[in-house]
């Protein structure tokens, strides 16, 4: 049996994002304000408060899924995000924002979204609509306080983690969180009985 192979290529061409974003000038802004006045955070609220517009919508498209999601990121950073049962997600927020507060050297904004329920085993949105709340960290600075500090309380509101962003959920609590997690092990280890599917990370919750 001839068989014929498809051979692929890094693209080293432009991305040909979505339109540009001002989320770049905005973060720009903000890491200057704190560079600056990082001792005094009243005054640091105060000028970021009026220099955003209130209710102001800062992107608003409407086009494909694979040209929407296409987009410049000029700046790296690490990311964690958790998915919060919907009669939770306020409650959360308000405790994430009150420790993001007091600390003086952060300076991305906080993303909220609100995801509905699906029936897929492994989502985090299994059986239940969600409030997701995503912190951030500059690739150059210090980010492990987004687990540290962060994680208990994501966890203490019954979050479940964002499976391509930083967590350090164990196998037991991956367990708790998902009802069908040991139906889907039973199954991968059917599938795929040697672990060929498997990276060191996936060994240590999966196996």
């Amino acid at each position: 049996m001839q068989r014929s192979y498809i051979k692929h290529e890094v693209h080293n061409g432009d991305l040909n994002p979505r339109i540009q974003s001002e989320d770049e000038d905005s973060l720009v802004l903000l890491k200057q304000i704190r560079n600056y006045l990082s001792w005094a955070p009243a005054l640091r609220r105060k000028l970021v408060g009026s220099y955003l517009k209130e209710d102001e919508i800062i992107e608003d498209y409407s086009d494909d899924s694979s040209r929407l999601l296409s987009q410049a990121r000029v700046s790296k950073f690490n990311e964690s995000e958790y998915h919060i049962p919907i009669e939770n997600g306020i409650d959360c927020f308000k405790k994430v924002c009150e420790l993001m507060d007091a600390k003086n050297d952060a300076y991305y904004p906080i993303e909220l979204r609100i995801i509905k329920q699906d029936d897929a085993w492994l989502s985090p949105f299994y059986k239940r609509d969600a409030m997701s709340v995503a912190i951030h960290a500059n690739n150059t600075e210090n980010y492990k306080y987004l687990l540290s500090d962060f994680g208990p309380i994501f966890k203490s509101f019954g979050g479940r983690p964002h499976w391509g962003k930083l967590n350090n959920f164990t196998k037991e609590e991956f367990a708790k969180a998902y009802p069908m997690w040991d139906n889907f092990l039973e199954i991968r280890k059917k599938c795929d009985p040697n672990g060929k599917l498997l990276n060191p990370y996936l060994k240590k919750i999966f196996t």
